[in-house]
């Protein structure tokens, strides 16, 4: 979707400004030098004069200095998600990256994290498996999208193994080695990972200037076997799981229906490849623990695929379907936003791969296809998947993650210049299950000392949701409050359901209006104006087509001056009643 270097690493800033070098930095010089041809010419030496350069101010005792793609997996487990990001490398390295841990003194770097996860008793995004984090620039502070070039400087998480180039160092090799040998001690998914000290885009990666908006989505499908494993099912089985239109339970209905009939998923721009795929079977595996297999099983299947002359470059979605008896203990896993090249110039493709017992859910492959369009997850409380309003459990996108596919574009925008203090300004949404055409409004909290931070996305949306493809429960229908710190459609952070807001003639007022922080005097106010249901039941509490809301943003605590028309705590009453007009 965060992290900064570490307090006490060695930062990019601390490196660039390190007065004096190491005696290891020397160590480093002359043995990568010698690597080279005699008299330094040749391009291995020539590769180590640039290490050592880049290296030279810089602590270098088992430090790594590593180039590739930045690829980020996420992984569905049952009552979590999980984040991992990895290193793509030339030559099919994929090298896992722990992010650096949060640097506090770095007043300049934005607050990435959900503050609203500790508010709520949950733990906070910053743990070990980087759910809910983004890269962050080491020079500029901003999220690094999925896909994008970097250099990442850090030390392995523990010893690497030897190589082969590694030994050719000699005795000071387990103290500092080029880059090379750093390449071949790396391993794959389930190797050594890398601790980041810092994370440096190579690209110019700015957030897309055209908004993104996807009209297809074209894929390809692999079902596979393994050493005695079966297929989950035969390929035509899973074609008719995944075009099978006009059956309510495709994912070519889902992606019709939840579009709004903007975008589609069909045969003639996607497929599944005809034959079972057997994966390479070797005897001597363990086969109680598969999963770290999986990233050499990707390059097996696109070998088998560019074999029987299929062009790979025509599907943007990759998918795997396990065979059975693999379990990894998650439903499917998917990787953010491109897995190699970008999305805006064509180039760029994504991989899902989903468990045996759910290869016939649709839900199941729209949430990690998802994924795949830069959406994290959607959170309430302390569960990622808390939000019922959204993907899963089963039912369409909320608003922000429909506005990143580009199927929505929220009927207004306010921010700290356009949303004046003690102001109510109201509007009439739509049913977000039936239409994108004024479903939501978005609040960007950008005045000064807001309650939660400048980088705070508040959608305020309804939903009625009780129809397939958007079958969300009672529990889940009414106006919505979505909490979210991205920026832009490549940000990957999670969302996270703040509140439902119902009102029917009698109920609780409680239940129409909802404070940010009531503690705090810049908080974002949102009431309902109208009826959502007609009676005090379970299922009758948002059952009108619109939805009359209003929103504020304090000034105060408490009203300030009852005679100038402003509602300067809005709360409400006078001075300033809410807006009578309508938008």
């Amino acid at each position: 979707m965060t992290a900064g270097p570490a307090k006490g690493a060695a930062s990019a800033q601390t490196w660039r400004t390190r007065p004096r070098l190491r005696a290891s930095a020397a160590l480093l010089l002359g043995l990568a030098l010698a690597l080279g041809c005699a008299g330094g010419a040749g391009p291995r030496s020539a590769q180590a004069a640039r290490v050592g350069r880049e290296l030279q101010a810089k602590p270098v005792s088992n430090d790594v200095l590593l180039e590739g793609t930045l690829a980020v997996l996420s992984k569905s487990y049952p009552n979590a998600d999980v984040t991992e990001f990895y290193l793509l490398q030339p030559g099919g390295h994929e090298t896992e990256i722990h992010l650096p841990l949060d640097d506090d003194d770095n007043s300049s770097a934005p607050d990435t994290r959900d503050k609203s996860i500790a508010a709520e008793g949950g733990t906070g995004a910053t743990g070990p498996d980087n759910a809910g984090r983004q890269a962050l620039d080491a020079r500029t502070r901003r999220p690094i999208a999925p896909g994008a070039r970097v250099r990442v400087a850090g030390r392995w998480a523990r010893s690497p193994a030897p190589s082969a180039a590694a030994g050719a160092l000699g005795a000071g090799a387990s103290e500092v080695a080029p880059l090379e040998a750093y390449q071949l001690a790396a391993s794959s998914t389930g190797g050594t990972p890398l601790q980041a000290s810092s994370i440096t885009a190579l690209d110019t990666w700015e957030p897309v200037a055209t908004p993104l908006g996807y009209r297809d989505l074209p894929a390809i499908a692999f079902v596979t076997a393994f050493c005695g494993l079966e297929p989950a099912l035969m390929p035509p089985e899973l074609g008719s799981a995944l075009f099978d239109v006009g059956s309510n339970a495709s994912v070519s209905d889902w992606v019709r229906g939840c579009s709004y009939g903007i975008a589609r998923m069909a045969p003639d721009t996607s497929t599944v490849f005809p034959q079972v795929v057997q994966l390479p079977c070797d005897a001597s595996l363990n086969m109680s623990n598969l999963c770290p297999l999986i990233s050499s099983w990707r390059k097996h299947v696109n070998a088998v695929a560019i074999n029987a002359s299929v062009n790979l470059a025509r599907f943007r979605h990759r998918i795997m379907v396990l065979p059975k008896g693999v379990s990894c203990g998650w439903s499917g896993m998917a990787f953010i936003g491109p897995f190699m090249g970008s999305y805006s110039d064509g180039s760029g493709y994504s991989w899902t791969h989903i468990l045996a017992d759910f290869a016939r859910n649709p839900y199941t492959h729209a949430h990690e296809m998802s994924h795949n369009l830069y959406m994290g997850h959607s959170a309430s409380g302390a569960n990622d998947y808390g939000d019922g309003g959204c993907v899963l459990p089963p039912a369409c996108h909320n608003s922000i993650h429909a506005w990143q596919a580009g199927w929505l574009n929220p009927a207004a925008h306010l921010n700290g210049t356009s949303m004046a203090a003690g102001t109510w300004y109201s509007f009439r949404l739509q049913d977000q299950s039936t239409t994108p055409l004024r479903a939501a409004i978005r609040i960007h909290t950008s005045w000064p000392a807001p309650a939660l931070g400048n980088a705070v996305r508040y959608y305020i949306s309804y939903k009625r949701g009780n129809a397939w493809p958007d079958a969300v429960g009672p529990d889940w229908r009414g106006v919505h409050v979505h909490y979210w710190v991205g920026s832009d459609q490549t940000s990957f952070m999670d969302t996270r359901h703040r509140a439902r807001l119902f009102r029917v003639p009698g109920g609780p007022a409680d239940s129409a209006m909802w404070v940010e922080s009531p503690g705090s005097p810049a908080s974002v106010v949102v009431r309902l104006l109208s009826d959502t249901g007609t009676t005090w039941s379970y299922d009758s509490l948002a059952t009108a087509p619109l939805a009359d809301v209003s929103v504020c943003s304090r000034s105060a605590l408490v009203e300030a001056n009852c005679t100038d028309g402003l509602d300067d705590d809005c709360d409400a009453h006078p001075s300033q009643a809410p807006a009578a007009a309508i938008t």
